[in-house]
């Protein structure tokens, strides 16, 4: 077992999950269901993710991995501004966009966060710079 593989381990082991298969998942987004407040069929069990971090190989790993633990939901997006806008008048979308299909082709729903603070951060050390 690889460090990565143990983190995940311990993240399931920490929130008390089983180690077997991903509980069944579903997201009703049906009227009836979102005027209740039922949309998860299940506990949210999620983590942070930064996928533009790793090569696509481990992210595409890295989603399979959590859906093995359990993990059904996971944030990400909030530091990446920089991933996001390369340069002043670029903006570059298809690695996160490759990353909610792997989620999503794993079962896991998304928080995609916003990433003011690592924006802010960038407007600033290159005015400084």
């Amino acid at each position: 077992m690889n460090r990565r593989e143990a983190v995940l381990r311990l993240a399931a082991v920490a929130a008390g999950m089983r180690l077997g298969p991903a509980p069944a998942f579903a997201l009703d987004n049906t009227e009836e269901a979102i005027r209740s407040g039922s949309r998860f069929d299940s506990y949210m069990f999620g983590v942070s993710y930064y996928p533009e971090q790793w090569p696509a190989m481990q992210v595409r790993e890295d989603f399979r991995k959590m859906r093995e633990i359990g993990v059904n939901l996971v944030r990400m997006g909030e530091f990446a501004w920089s991933s996001i806008q390369p340069s002043a008048k670029s903006f570059n979308f298809a690695w996160l966009d490759r990353a909610i299909d792997l989620a999503s082709q794993n079962g896991i729903a998304v928080i995609l966060a916003d990433c003011i603070g690592s924006a802010m951060a960038l407007q600033v050390a290159s005015r400084c710079a």
